[in-house]
């Protein structure tokens, strides 16, 4: 749960270097869920042109 200011994009590879791309603006109370059978995840970030401020906190959990 957080706040941008702007807009921003996340791309979340989903295995085979497929990824499921998230565009996050304003209030963001987003939950990904999926079945991960790999060792790690790779997120890119692409923020909009006209975004703010200089920080990002990603929370996970793995069950």
């Amino acid at each position: 749960m957080g706040v941008v200011d702007g807009e921003c994009t996340f791309e979340i590879e989903n295995g085979a270097a497929r990824y499921n791309t998230i565009i996050l603006k304003d209030t963001i109370d987003y939950l990904y869920e999926n079945e991960w059978y790999e060792h790690k995840i790779n997120l890119k970030y692409h923020p909009g042109p006209k975004i703010t401020g200089d920080s990002i906190v990603i929370e996970h959990r793995i069950e």
